[in-house]
């Protein structure tokens, strides 16, 4: 067996365990699936960013691997909320085949891609050179985007690299796919805000503690929850997680965390932190 072969071996088995995590959460899907990529291909940066209805429109959550503090991270989430034109590399790969990653210049000309907002306002900024890139499509209208890079070099990315992301595409959307399906229609249905309060319940977050992660009053997130649980048909916290996952018990955390180390979820939730209220 070559190198080549066993590293997508041993990512294919890293995503298989993604995908059972299933549920409403997608940080850490998303956040998983960017750290089985980075391992397998080598690469300085991984991003992978899922959309719920159409990838014009503001980011859901964002999986990131790369040499980016917190602060740096946050801009990832925010150019999502850029005007399409801005975004012209998601625009345009959403009509390409899925499953497949395509190097930048495939999809845009090198010297009109230099002109662009993404380029001068967000890569270049952040050393980010060579990228593949890829969008998968979900059946109700998702989409997941990932984007694989090298982070302050100019050198491109190697064949190698290259070769291990296109044989891990179609796993990786298989991943996503199963994990997506997981979720009950309800959930699937949910703004980004309300999906967002669901998975900070889901992490057995209260009240006080979703207001101070997602930076929104404590009745807005009373709000939130009333509305998740008429959606969900329940009328008590306990009974939602357990409508996510009848075999799941909540877990327990303590209420007052703002010290102790963070999950890849509630690091995404951080990187992501931006946008009004509803």
């Amino acid at each position: 067996m070559n190198n080549v072969d066993s590293r997508v071996i041993d990512a294919a088995y890293e995503l298989g365990a993604v995908e059972r995590l299933g549920g409403v959460r997608r940080g850490a899907v998303f956040q998983g699936i960017a750290e089985a990529l980075a391992r397998a291909t080598g690469a300085e940066g991984v991003g992978v960013t899922g959309y719920l209805k159409s990838a014009l429109g503001p980011a859901s959550a964002v999986g990131l691997v790369g040499p980016w503090n917190r602060s740096e991270s946050a801009a990832f989430e925010a150019q999502t909320r850029w005007a399409p034109r801005d975004r012209p590399i998601i625009a345009r790969l959403d009509t390409r085949p899925a499953a497949k990653f395509w190097r930048t210049y495939e999809i845009l000309p090198i010297d009109e891609f230099l002109r662009t907002r993404l380029y001068n306002d967000f890569q270049r900024p952040r050393g980010i050179g060579d990228q593949i890139n890829m969008c998968l499509r979900a059946p109700d209208g998702g989409r997941l985007f990932v984007a694989i890079a090298r982070v302050g070099s100019h050198a491109p990315l190697c064949d190698e690299s290259v070769e291990i992301a296109q044989r891990l595409a179609p796993i990786v959307e298989r991943c996503w796919l199963g994990a997506h399906r997981q979720l009950p229609v309800w959930v699937r249905q949910l703004t980004p805000k309300r999906r967002r309060v669901l998975e900070l319940v889901a992490e057995g977050m209260d009240d006080h503690q979703i207001a101070r992660e997602m930076g929104v009053r404590y009745n807005t997130v009373r709000a939130h929850l009333k509305d998740l649980f008429q959606a969900a048909g329940v009328r008590s916290r306990l009974h939602l997680i357990q409508s996510l996952d009848p075999q799941r018990t909540p877990p327990l955390r303590p209420r007052d965390d703002a010290d102790a180390p963070i999950s890849p979820t509630q690091h995404q939730a951080q990187t992501a932190r931006a946008g009004a209220e509803l």
